[in-house]
């Protein structure tokens, strides 16, 4: 009577294919899953930045600071705090300034800047995967941190993918 059985090395050699192939899907996964989170990173901060532009809009003599017509952005002193950041952006969906992954409980991922450097290297915090920096800037190129008018912002945010630092900067720059 004649058996037939696959061998131990058969067995080897299927068992590691199939190892090297779970691999590869597995790599395959993490790298779409971290694609799609810098996808909806880029999306929140589209979205932050035209909450803010619309914040302009409709900003411009009618909270007290003189202006000459022109509108302008919220100084770091609005956004420092949960409750004055959903007074002067309303229309925004609390959850967009929370970076993918940032468990909603805790505090929003969007930051204030507490330097007036704008450059993607140069900025203070440093963006990474898990905060979103907004940075108002004056007419002379100083951080916005107190009731003067806010002339220009910029957002910045970090891909996951790549790690680079990415900016996103007001209509009005």
């Amino acid at each position: 009577m004649v058996r037939h059985a696959f061998t131990v090395v058969e067995l080897l050699i299927t068992i590691t294919i199939m190892g090297i192939l779970l691999t590869l899907v597995v790599v395959n996964v993490n790298s779409s899953q971290m694609s799609a989170r810098d996808s909806e990173r880029k999306s929140d901060i589209e979205a932050i930045a035209v909450a803010l532009e619309t914040y302009r809009d409709t900003n411009n003599q009618s909270s007290g600071v003189v202006d000459s017509g022109l509108g302008y952005y919220p100084p770091t002193t609005y956004i420092s705090n949960d409750t004055t950041f959903k007074a002067i952006l309303p229309d925004l969906d609390p959850k967009l300034a929370r970076a993918p992954g940032v468990d909603v409980s805790s505090a929003k991922s969007l930051v204030v800047a507490t330097n007036p450097t704008q450059t993607t290297n140069g900025v203070a915090p440093t963006p990474t995967i898990n905060t979103y920096i907004y940075q108002p800037i004056t007419a002379s190129n100083a951080l916005c941190n107190s009731t003067v008018i806010c002339r220009k912002f910029n957002l910045y945010y970090v891909t996951e993918t790549d790690g680079v630092v990415h900016i996103v900067t007001s209509h009005s720059q």
